[in-house]
């Protein structure tokens, strides 16, 4: 047929594409009289050809690309200069060029959004995601993919939907949020006879290791045996399957079998795919199931083998999972420092993706390898029940439960040790509150380091301390407020310094790391501290020592860290205002403590605290009903500055009352009388709209809906 050159020929190829018809675009690819085309022709069958050769894995097109993104930026096409810049993000991505390819598919998706092209948008997330995936980003590739869900809904395309959904669910899985892929899985199991077989038999085999992983095993084979009439799709097919009934197996604790099926897969794999991501997985897994044979030579064979495939690709999480079989072969081998150095970068690289339900293998394994005093061990077993337990992981709970059997007694006698110290206590009785102070207890006799986070006023300081006194070292609890330590004494402050150091430094003066030595340091407002100050803590942490300006000696110490923070750290890492690697080192135990108002039932407890302080003797008959009475109003008032805030408050009263309750709970009434008639009277002025009496108030609309239902006023709407 006679070759032509037309926009609408360019046009059909483009639809072709769009239709997955590839072998069609091809050949109508074919028909184009190249020599005839216009400029903008050009650019626009550069674009095509491209898609169609990365298509087919032919990645030699770096000249067609730079034509075409010359043009269309030169003439300001965001729609298909996005598109240009997807392909180029595409090749990279194939190439393994991954920062590369991270800028240009940023670019397409930022060019796509200006465009308000959405399934470019989705084209350009869903790359992104898989990036974030390959570098271990969890959280963001979930969200990438959300995001591409969502614009298909809204499309109407609910196939393309489906096929997102899969991969979300597989990402939630990979992220340890087991119980979301399960019901992500379960709510597209009705859409999926939509899919072609091949995505049927991802999403099957993804669904039965998510249920293998819950615990459920019979659940996890039924699925996995029925999907085989799914698999002679191809071999690569093949291997996949025999990888994740492998998978299975190796969860189930059948190693034997896991090997049988996971050694016909890798022979597969090595024909169709040498070097391919497929087989680090593989024989990873088959690591893990000759670790569970005791065949420690094999094990430590086939990990070396994934490893240098998982480290050319930066897969993390195989990364991380052959870090783990290092430590647990080195155990074998009585090399107990380099299995300590293997468990604590196998469980930092995991703690870093985000990979939950790994990292809480990882601290079981560790927790039972002898390796650990008894309070970082409890510690160990702690956070791994923590996490077994929010996602009902229920064999694991099981193992953490029998391990924890052997040192059940030490809360208790934590908590004896210091009964009635006054100022030391964590008080609170609701279910938050209740679980972290348990935490706390667990893990106050290990070296690990304590990460608080929570609004101001939250009760960060107060339980640093506590964490310190349950901990038992004999040394000081030495806090220190980063935000206050000036830029150019951060170094002197925290390492001391000798005689003649500097202008000034008439005497030897110890630094604040040296006083907390045996004791705790805790640093408060971490978020606002300087990228000298972070580096300078951060090589502190590693070495456990320093040196005195004006010294050349170094100084061993041991301290256990807290940091806390009302900040952000993770959104303060993305702008690259915090290091990621102190984050991570700081992180090991993160503890989040909530606001006032999520733990009002708390209220009576604190009051009488701090009351308590006030030197308040509620021995005397009729105190308690008195402090109950005065406590009925107070939780029924908004604590923006939460404990610090209640507590200030309790003083206030106790000041004006002269130490009587009676006085107190009649200032107190009379506050929330005076409250209760600004709120009618606002409401009465707005004409009972709820979003301008809380605009007036400066509140939220839900308080002025809770306070007008609480106290009964007006209109039914208002309820």
């Amino acid at each position: 047929m006679k070759p032509i050159a037309s926009q609408s020929l360019l046009s059909k190829i483009e639809i072709l594409l769009s239709e997955k018809a590839l072998s069609d675009a091809e050949s109508e690819l074919m028909r184009v009289k190249f020599e005839t085309l216009s400029e903008s022709e050009h650019a626009y069958y550069c674009l095509l050809k491209v898609e169609v050769s990365l298509s087919k894995a032919h990645y030699d097109v770096d000249h067609l690309l730079d034509c075409a993104i010359a043009f269309y930026k030169n003439y300001h096409d965001n729609q298909k200069y996005a598109w240009a810049k997807y392909l180029q993000g595409w090749k990279y991505l194939a190439v393994g060029s991954h920062p590369d390819a991270r800028e240009a598919l940023l670019e397409s998706y930022a060019s796509y959004k200006r465009c308000d092209d959405l399934r470019g948008v989705a084209r350009a997330a869903v790359k992104l995601a898989y990036l974030d995936l390959l570098s271990g980003d969890l959280d963001s590739s979930a969200s990438r993919l959300q995001t591409c869900m969502d614009i298909y809904s809204n499309l109407g395309l609910g196939e393309a939907r489906t096929a997102f959904g899969n991969n979300l669910s597989t990402v939630f899985r990979l992220g340890g949020r087991i119980t979301k892929s399960l019901a992500l899985y379960r709510s597209l199991t009705n859409d999926i006879y939509s899919l072609s077989d091949r995505l049927r038999y991802s999403f099957y085999t993804g669904f039965g290791l998510s249920l293998a992983m819950k615990g459920d095993y019979q659940g996890s084979r039924k699925i996995l045996e029925e999907v085989k009439c799914l698999v002679p799709q191809s071999e690569r097919d093949s291997s996949i399957y025999l990888e994740y009934m492998g998978w299975v197996l190796n969860v189930q604790g059948d190693f034997d079998s896991a090997r049988k099926c996971l050694e016909s897969g890798l022979a597969i794999s090595i024909t169709i795919a040498p070097e391919s991501d497929l087989i680090s997985q593989t024989k990873r897994l088959l690591a893990d199931a000759y670790l569970g044979l005791k065949d420690f030579d094999r094990a430590q064979k086939y990990a070396e083998e994934a490893l240098a495939v998982a480290e050319r690709i930066n897969e993390r999480a195989e990364i991380a999972a052959c870090w783990r079989v290092f430590a647990q072969v080195s155990l074998h081998r009585g090399e107990t420092e380099r299995a300590r150095a293997w468990f604590k970068k196998a469980s930092e690289l995991y703690s870093m993706i985000s990979s939950r339900y790994e990292l809480a293998v990882t601290r079981y394994l560790a927790a039972l390898s002898g390796l650990y005093s008894e309070g970082e061990r409890a510690a160990l077993l702690y956070l791994a029940k923590e996490y077994f337990e929010s996602e009902e992981i229920a064999p694991y709970i099981e193992k953490v439960n029998r391990g924890l059997g052997g040192i059940a007694g030490q809360s208790h006698r934590i908590r004896s040790s210091f009964a009635g110290n006054n100022g030391d206590e964590f008080i609170g009785a609701s279910p938050a509150i209740v679980k972290i102070r348990k935490l706390a207890e667990n893990i106050a006799d290990s070296s690990m380091s304590v990460l608080l986070t929570g609004p101001t006023g939250s009760g960060k300081d107060q339980l640093a301390r506590y964490i310190h006194v349950c901990s038992g070292r004999p040394g000081l609890f030495v806090s220190v407020n980063c935000a206050a330590i000036p830029e150019g004494m951060a170094e002197s402050e925290l390492f001391g310094f000798k005689k003649g150091a500097f202008t000034g430094a008439d005497n030897d003066k110890p630094g604040l790391l040296e006083k907390a030595d045996n004791g705790t340091f805790y640093l408060n407002e971490i978020a606002d501290t300087t990228p000298q100050f972070q580096a300078k803590l951060l090589e502190v942490i590693e070495s456990r020592a320093i040196r005195h300006l004006g010294s050349t000696e170094n100084q061993p110490l041991n301290f256990r860290l807290i940091a806390a923070t009302n900040q952000d750290l993770e959104t303060l890492l993305k702008e690259g205002r915090f290091r990621s690697d102190l984050y991570h080192r700081l992180n090991e135990v993160p503890i989040s403590l909530p606001p006032l108002s999520e733990r009002m039932p708390d209220i009576p407890l604190l009051v009488r605290y701090f009351l308590e302080q006030c030197q308040v003797d509620f021995d005397t008959n009729g105190r308690l009903e008195q402090l109950y009475d005065l406590c009925r109003p107070l939780e029924e008032r908004d604590w923006p500055g939460n404990l610090r805030e209640l507590r200030a408050e309790i003083q206030r009263l106790h000041h004006l009352a002269g130490g009587d309750l009676g006085g107190m709970l009649a200032l107190v009434t009379e506050a929330v009388s005076t409250e209760q008639e600004l709120l009618l009277r606002t409401l009465e002025r707005t004409g009972w709209n709820q979003s301008a009496t809380a605009r007036e108030l400066g509140v939220t609309e839900g308080t002025v809906r809770y306070r007008s239902k609480k106290w009964g006023l007006g209109k039914s709407d208002c309820e």
